[in-house]
């Protein structure tokens, strides 16, 4: 099972991206995934960022969130809460709300890897797939 980041999502969506083949390869091989609301949001800001189409990222997003083998997780304010608590004890650490409402995610679907180029996942203990 692995954890889809909005970095690995991007790099599965846009062909230009330098890891996406190889993101490609290990969402093939995986057989669950869990995802968040946070992350698909994060995704369609980056897209747009990055000057991706934004049909195209929502077409995306809309194909994962029915894609049966993708549990998608909906964070609800208590799980906010929770996350933004773990920030304000670790100031240093750099990470964003949508990375600790990852790590949290992880932690309660005992997943370990992330497709993900973040090395926050890597100090919070996880193992990334797409260095």
């Amino acid at each position: 099972m692995m954890l889809l980041d909005t970095s690995g999502l991007l790099a599965i969506l846009d062909r230009r991206e330098p890891q996406h083949e190889l993101a490609c390869l290990l969402y093939r091989q995986a057989r669950l995934r869990i995802t968040h609301g946070f992350v698909l949001a994060e995704l369609v800001a980056l897209g747009l960022v990055r000057g991706f189409p934004s049909s195209s990222t929502i077409d995306f997003l809309r194909d994962l969130i029915a894609n049966p083998d993708i549990t998608v997780i909906w964070p609800a304010q208590d799980a906010t809460a929770q996350a933004l608590s773990y920030l304000t004890g670790r100031p240093e650490m750099g990470y964003s709300l949508c990375d600790v409402v990852s790590f949290l995610a992880m932690n309660q679907f005992g997943v370990s890897e992330a497709l993900t180029t973040d090395a926050h996942f890597e100090r919070a203990g996880f193992r990334r797939l797409l260095a």
